[in-house]
């Protein structure tokens, strides 16, 4: 029984989330986009196991504010480059904005984690054909007209 085995591949782990320093700010809403755009959009997310539903819909809310904030959202059964390309889409189609200063990169590892609470992986742009079915989806929930009465 080798005793280093298990212990070496934790410090992989560690050496892995040990190289990325959460900034936590978060993205801001472009004016047609409202907070029930994202409520819908997080009820998608859980229902198509992006997320997992642990997650808090005010944690998830939360990252639209467009200000420093430490809400977690767990991955679910999909890539991390699926989100990335979905958030990506969704700044160019002008649904959500990186604030000056800031990635889009560096707002998604600071907020989204895996299973293991552990910051998800860096973008290497490999996303999923097959979830593209999935980001257009959850894209056309930001075409819909919301009426709200503030």
């Amino acid at each position: 029984e080798d005793i280093f085995t298990p212990q070496s591949k934790t410090k992989k782990t560690e050496v892995k989330q040990l190289d990325f320093e959460p900034n936590f700010m978060t993205f801001s809403l472009c004016y047609q986009t409202t907070t029930a755009h994202i409520t819908f959009l997080y009820q998608a997310m859980c229902n198509r196991n992006w997320i997992d539903k642990d997650t808090k819909p005010d944690d998830f809310t939360n990252l639209f504010r467009g200000k420093i904030c430490r809400c977690r959202i767990k991955r679910a059964n999909v890539g991390s480059d699926n989100i990335y390309a979905l958030f990506q889409k969704m700044v160019d189609r002008n649904f959500i904005k990186v604030p000056h200063g800031h990635s889009l990169e560096s707002i998604v590892r600071s907020h989204f984690i895996n299973k293991d609470e552990q910051y998800i992986a860096k973008n290497t742009s490999k996303y999923s054909v097959k979830a593209l079915t999935d980001i257009n989806t959850f894209c056309d929930i930001f075409t819909v007209q919301i009426d709200t009465d503030d």
